[in-house]
């Protein structure tokens, strides 16, 4: 079976369709960057997303935060229309900020992602709100529990893998907001099992105990979410990953 992967490159790939009943595949490079901050970068070339919902992501430029707006993925005040834009007057140097929040789901952030790709983003990364941030959108009254901070590097091309068979960790990610997991490689029976919470303990002692079982072999690694999964889900299985120093891994999602 094969996953077309959507990588991160410099324009929109043409895709081969893809075959019924295969997901694609979304590859993503991560590096820790807890140090990571905004004011090592020029205020003319970043701008900050703040992945409110679904559908409503809060973009502004540089530090000017009060002069922000809404933008959908959908519908005419898109999010891409914004992206091209500053992407046009800024070109490569161009570093986006993405902040997911409480209420941003697994779908939005596999579609933020894309949107990297397809306008040709080559500098984005995950981290959380600033107090200044949280203080300023209070008045929505949602929850700014914020994520850890997460880099994200741009991956070169876009090409076709098999679903890995063996040395490969298949990690579910369900509406009910439970994390499951599959082992796949000698000695794992690859069936289905659910974590216990914590989720992001459990999960690090089953990654570390796959690892150490299979030394010196390459493996991969697979998250597969729900579309309405929250991002803090999400964020607890990015944490298991990074505890057991791995910052690569795919997305695998549904067709359109």
């Amino acid at each position: 079976m094969l996953f077309p992967i959507v990588s991160c490159s410099q324009k929109k790939e043409k895709h081969t369709p893809t075959p019924p009943g295969v997901n694609p595949v979304q590859s993503i490079v991560v590096s820790d960057s807890s140090t990571y901050t905004t004011t090592s970068l020029p205020a003319n070339i970043f701008a900050t997303s703040i992945l409110i919902s679904s559908d409503s992501i809060y973009c502004y430029r540089g530090a000017d935060l009060k002069n922000g707006a809404f933008y959908s993925l959908s519908g005419k005040n898109t999010y891409r229309v914004f992206i091209q834009k500053i992407k046009r007057e800024i070109g490569d140097s161009l570093t986006i900020i993405l902040k997911p929040t409480e209420h941003s789901s697994y779908k939005t952030a596999v579609d933020i992602l894309e949107e990297m790709t397809i306008n040709g983003i080559k500098k984005y990364s995950l981290v959380k709100l600033s107090d200044k941030e949280k203080i300023f959108l209070q008045k929505e009254d949602y929850n700014w529990e914020p994520p850890e901070p997460v880099s994200v590097t741009t991956p070169g091309s876009v090409i076709t893998q098999k679903l890995p068979e063996n040395n490969a960790i298949i990690i579910e990610l369900r509406k009910d907001q439970s994390v499951w997991y599959t082992i796949l490689g000698a000695g794992f029976d690859s069936l289905r099992h659910e974590l216990k919470k914590p989720i992001t303990q459990n999960l690090q002692f089953v990654i570390a105990d796959f690892e150490k079982r299979l030394p010196g072999v390459r493996k991969e690694y697979l998250i597969k979410g729900d579309r309405d999964v929250t991002y803090p889900t999400f964020k607890k299985v990015i944490e298991a990953l990074k505890q057991n120093n791995i910052y690569k891994y795919n997305l695998v999602t549904s067709e359109e």
